[in-house]
């Protein structure tokens, strides 16, 4: 029974600590959504100057997708939407900009893409127009930066948690069992069955609470209530923590052994 608990113990540790990325990654997600939403708007009345740039800002690794709507079909929308058909002629008789969109990847782009990007454009044609709020960006970018520190304060908090949690119970459960073990050297047990018993109970308690955790993770994906994924190498880390505090543990009881 009392190991039994702890694996309980450990597991729901995992558990706390595998929703807390969870959580991480659903934020972080959305706060790339956000960015990838706000397309950069260029202004342009030259159709050669306008190819160069669609191909040259199409390679860029951070872009996502390229949009060019044409002056004809911005006239167009114009009369149809606002009812000018009197201002048909007039709109002819003036030159209209393309207008082309640069839609970002949200998790590329920064502050440095953004003057390395205004810079490609302004080289082509210094002439020309661009619409985009850099206080956007820079919003979003203090939100993910503030997002990362609490994320790496949190998992300081749960690995500190889980080692002291861990290496007090079982020093704890393990010296409950001190009268058990100085009968049974008396009786003339067989020599070194307590770190044996102690070795194979920590492969228990390294093993189930993450296997427990892996089957209940990827449940929840194959059931459809998870919409993001974290990291399966966090399922290692977990393993290498339990171990180092199952090594501590040992440490601590080593004269008992």
């Amino acid at each position: 029974m009392r190991i039994i608990f702890q694996i309980f113990i450990i597991t729901i540790l995992l558990a706390s600590w595998n929703v807390s990325h969870l959580t991480h990654n659903f934020q972080e997600e959305n706060y790339f959504e956000k960015i990838s939403q706000k397309p950069i708007i260029l202004f342009c009345y030259n159709n050669k100057t306008l190819a160069q740039l669609q191909s040259k800002i199409d390679t860029l690794f951070y872009v996502r997708k390229i949009e060019i709507i044409k002056k004809s079909k911005i006239a167009k929308t114009l009369i149809q939407e606002y009812q000018l058909k009197d201002a048909e002629d007039i709109l002819s008789k003036h030159s209209l900009p393309d207008i082309l969109k640069i839609y970002v990847k949200g998790q590329y782009f920064n502050i440095k893409n953004k003057q390395v990007l205004k810079s490609i454009i302004l080289k082509i044609d210094k002439d020309i127009s661009i619409n985009y709020n850099d206080n956007y960006l820079v919003n979003y970018q203090n939100k993910l930066q503030f997002l990362k520190q609490i994320f790496l304060l949190i998992n300081c908090i749960f690995l500190i948690l889980i080692l002291f949690i861990t290496v007090i119970s079982r020093v704890h459960f393990e010296g409950k069992n001190d009268s058990y073990w100085e009968i049974y050297k008396v009786s003339g047990g067989q020599h070194n069955q307590r770190k044996k018993v102690f070795l194979l109970n920590s492969i228990l308690l390294i093993l189930s609470p993450i296997i427990l955790n892996i089957i209940l993770y990827y449940a929840v994906i194959y059931f459809n209530y998870l919409s993001i994924q974290m990291n399966c190498i966090l399922f290692i880390i977990e393993g290498i923590v339990l171990l180092f505090s199952n090594l501590i543990s040992y440490f601590f009881l080593l004269k008992r052994m």
